[in-house]
């Protein structure tokens, strides 16, 4: 399966959470991970979520140019159940459309808007995206260090469709 090209600022992501770069020299083996990565997964519980992904997947999506903005448009709408996921756990959208009497649709194409023409970053962007690499947590590092092979498979799996099918899948 070839990787579509709009998930680049994803493949920038995950690089970004592991290593604090968005680019990385992938013939290093092993790739170092940070530190800040260790301490977060290390006190990371299911119940709560991953600070540092998040700190990381925001200011991530504020450094982003309008090339990257438009590609990870696409990323959400392929991956629109997350979307809709993070939207719903988010109550203030919910609260937000009620209250400005508009429909769904048209509350995701304000963030939208918002976030390609004002550059702001709803909270619901940040946790559509978090449930999409919150997968990170679980790779194999060994001595502060991740393989070459698990990390192309961690990206591999980061740059795929993810559809309620594949949460049953997985």
């Amino acid at each position: 399966m070839e990787t579509k090209e709009f998930y680049k600022p994803i493949k920038s992501l995950v690089n970004l959470i592991l290593t604090g770069e968005k680019e990385i020299n992938v013939n290093n083996n092993p790739i170092i991970v940070t530190q800040e990565f260790l301490v977060a997964i290390s006190e990371y519980s299911r119940n709560t979520y991953n600070l540092y992904f998040l700190n990381r997947i925001e200011s991530f999506l504020e450094s982003c140019n309008n090339n990257d903005r438009c590609d990870l448009l696409k990323f959400y709408q392929e991956n629109n159940v997350l979307l809709i996921g993070a939207s719903i756990l988010n109550e203030q959208l919910a609260d937000s459309a009620k209250l400005e009497g508009k429909d769904f649709s048209e509350i995701l194409d304000s963030m939208f808007s918002d976030y390609i023409v004002n550059k702001e970053v709803h909270p619901v962007l940040c946790f559509a995206i978090y449930f999409y690499v919150e997968n990170l947590s679980k790779i194999n590092i060994v001595n502060g260090m991740v393989s070459r092979k698990e990390y192309q498979k961690a990206i591999k799996f980061n740059s795929i469709k993810r559809d309620v099918k594949d949460v049953y899948d997985i």
